[in-house]
């Protein structure tokens, strides 16, 4: 038994579904990473950036149309599908609203900021923003299969829709379309959603009166993770609303591999997960570890990131060097914070962290729209490299703050790496945490409860 009680058994199932669910998350990022480089080696410049742009601003819209609720919903009823089940009943209007809202104003954004020179793009660049909101009401109604720690199979719906748009995206690049690389992303996540519906079963009729406390939950979750994707990436959307074609595919490519590398630290950590302890001051081993590996990562970056760039894109540019290596150094920093994040209690601190990331986000913009005119594509890395230091910095204020207070199992972390939540997701691990949640929102016994 670990010092919290919790069984090694417990540990290494967490240590397992974490795995599947991280295994997942390589397969469905890599299909993303292999469709941009033949949508640019396929078709042309700007098919490739507005690929970029509608799947970037998709995902964006994905995080804002889910309002937090998959994972508040996840989180609360921990174990209990039922319980899951009735909650999803409550929400379901306001998130179907949402996925309408946000699938419109995805679309003008990606109009606004990519461009498209034709009508034929413009659909396209919407098609793809819808597919990625539509794949988010997959993940509303895979819940009940997280609720159950069912994480294979959950994992197992993500591939399946992302390998179903592969195939038909890498037939549309092929065929030089980019409207058809967009008509399989739609029909990948509409059989993503078609095999959530039928898992999910039928609703129950009566709700429970939860929403507005799980509102106001998945709401700050909803922002946190909001705030980590525009950080990350509103330097992209900046150079392809006021730089060239050309900077913005360039800038892209490079990023990739930043992006590509991410998983590395959240792998580390996988890899000594079932031993890991549950007080805080000992992941700062863990810390160190993933400081190594992101040292590592961004060397090979900085090192081999513009022959990589040329052999997969077949892009070169005379400040390609200069961005890897920024981004290489930046990578350091980012490991850190991804592991520092997960290591971070969020019981009682989600406020905390929602104005943590709402100050990278704000800073990185500011950086951006300042650097980007003085220095082009070597400043929006700049850009990049100081908000993570200041995010390395926040973070371990907010950590030395939490050190002392009550222990929180860092597999509970629903926040910075979701493949480590959905390994914790069942009852026997989180659920004391989610019970202490459930008292701190004010949440009525469930009618599971009184059972």
């Amino acid at each position: 038994m670990t010092s919290d009680g919790i069984g090694q058994s417990h540990l290494a199932r967490i240590s397992l579904n974490s795995t599947i669910a991280l295994t997942g998350g390589v397969i469905v990022r890599g299909t993303v990473l292999a469709l941009q480089i033949l949508v640019l080696r396929l078709i042309d410049v700007e098919s490739f950036n507005l690929f970029v742009a509608a799947t970037l601003v998709g995902s964006i819209m994905a995080t804002v149309s889910d309002l937090g609720l998959s994972s508040a919903t996840v989180f609360v009823s921990r174990g209990d599908s039922g319980l899951c089940r009735s909650i999803l009943r409550e929400v379901l209007i306001r998130r179907c609203v949402a996925l309408a809202v946000c699938t419109v104003v995805g679309a003008v954004i990606v109009i606004f900021v990519a461009r498209p020179s034709s009508s034929y793009l413009l659909v396209s660049g919407a098609a793809i923003v819808f597919s990625y909101t539509l794949a988010s009401l997959s993940q509303f109604f895979r819940a009940p299969l997280l609720a159950d720690g069912n994480v294979a199979l959950d994992t197992g719906y993500q591939v399946v829709d992302r390998l179903v748009s592969a195939a038909i995206s890498v037939l549309g690049a092929l065929w030089g379309s980019l409207l058809i690389v967009a008509f399989g992303q739609v029909v990948g996540s509409l059989v993503g959603l078609f095999l959530s519906l039928r898992k999910c079963g039928r609703l129950p009729k009566v709700a429970i009166a939860w929403s507005r406390p799980i509102s106001r939950f998945g709401l700050l979750l909803s922002a946190v993770t909001l705030g980590s994707l525009l950080h990350a990436r509103l330097d992209y959307l900046v150079i392809l609303r006021w730089g060239t074609a050309d900077e913005a595919a360039v800038y892209a490519a490079a990023y990739s591999l930043f992006l590509a590398a991410s998983l590395l630290p959240i792998a580390a950590y996988q890899a000594a997960l079932a031993y890991l302890p549950s007080d805080a001051r000992a992941s700062r081993n863990y810390v160190l570890i993933a400081g190594l590996v992101g040292l590592i990562a961004g060397a090979v970056i900085a090192g081999f990131g513009p022959w990589l760039v040329m052999l997969l894109y077949g892009l070169s540019h005379p400040d390609l060097q200069t961005i890897l290596m920024i981004l290489g150094f930046a990578f350091f920093f980012e490991a850190l914070n991804t592991t520092i994040g997960i290591f971070a209690p969020i019981g009682g601190r989600e406020v905390s962290l929602v104005m943590i990331v709402l100050t990278m986000t704000v800073m990185n913009l500011a950086l951006c729209l300042y650097l980007i005119p003085l220095y082009g594509l070597p400043g929006a890395a700049a850009a990049t490299l100081a908000t993570d230091i200041l995010a390395g910095v926040l973070w371990m204020i907010s950590r030395r703050r939490s050190i002392g207070r009550e222990s929180r199992p860092p597999q509970a972390s629903i926040i910075w790496a979701p493949e480590v939540m959905q390994g914790g997701a069942h009852r026997e691990h989180v659920g004391p945490y989610a019970d202490g949640r459930r008292d701190r929102l004010r949440l009525p016994p469930s009618p599971h409860q009184e059972e």
